[in-house]
């Protein structure tokens, strides 16, 4: 029986889908529109999508490198994005703004970050149950994270409304660390955290290059949760990513472990 077991979070222990996001988009706009108009600001709903949609493919071509940034610096890269930002604003940074630069910030990195709490993920069925029953057995527990919009202090957060945080003995949250799966540095930084050896360690995770292809890299070995290969199949093919077993939900994992 391994002594250390690391999770993936989205899409291993919680789920979410496209229209999910959908909606906290718009609850984004709801948000931020009063307080950037009342710091200088002036856009369209439209200007606001393309911002935000320039905010995810900017950071998606610093993730290609498993690199990240912090939240604050997602929010500059939004404001950038904004036409008023350059216009109104100039480059003093927030210059007509009522606020303090770092007040601003962080006001306004909690209007984006915070409507994951009136659009939360859904816990994924028997979480809670498989987790308690690893603690019994004994094992420590980690969450490799990458983060994406949501930070890390939310998605803390959100672990304590689903009662699971108490479980986990380390986090790593790829906004926190700036470095992301499949870099095997988190990996590795996570065990380290636990006092854990690679020999006694294993990975859970939905994505074949991100979650089994870094955990292996790094020495432990993976599970793969769920077939769904969708948007992997190169980097598969190309890797040649094979992970140690494949389960297609949580209830399978516990009675796998004694077999791998």
């Amino acid at each position: 029986m391994f002594q250390a077991i690391t999770f993936d979070l989205w899409q291993t222990l919680i789920f979410d889908g496209l229209e999910v996001e959908e909606r906290r988009k718009n609850l984004r706009f709801k948000r931020l529109k009063p307080l950037l108009q009342s710091n200088g600001f002036e856009f369209s709903e439209e200007e606001f999508a393309l911002a935000h949609q320039e905010v995810w493919d900017r950071c998606t071509e610093i993730w290609e490198e498993n690199r990240d940034i912090s939240s604050q610096e997602q929010i500059k890269i939004f404001l950038d994005c904004l036409p008023a930002h350059r216009s109104i604003l100039g480059q003093a940074g927030f210059g007509n703004s009522n606020l303090s630069p770092s007040g601003f910030l962080e006001k306004t990195e909690k209007a984006y970050t915070e409507v994951i709490y009136e659009e939360p993920p859904t816990l994924i069925e028997g979480t809670k149950k498989v987790l308690e029953e690893l603690k019994t057995k004994g094992m420590k527990i980690g969450l490799i994270c990458n983060t994406g919009r949501t930070p890390g202090y939310c998605l803390r957060t959100l672990l304590r409304e689903y009662q699971i945080f108490g479980y986990f003995d380390a986090f790593s949250f790829s906004n926190e660390l700036l470095i992301r799966k499949p870099d095997p540095e988190i990996f590795l930084l996570t065990l380290q955290q636990m006092n854990a050896s690679l020999s006694s360690s294993i990975h859970i995770g939905d994505n074949l290059y991100t979650d089994v292809w870094g955990a292996k890299q790094a020495g432990m070995r993976a599970i793969k949760i769920g077939q769904d290969l969708t948007g992997e199949e190169k980097q598969t093919d190309r890797l040649q990513i094979k992970p140690d077993a494949v389960i297609t939900n949580l209830r399978e994992l516990i009675p796998l472990l004694s077999f791998i």
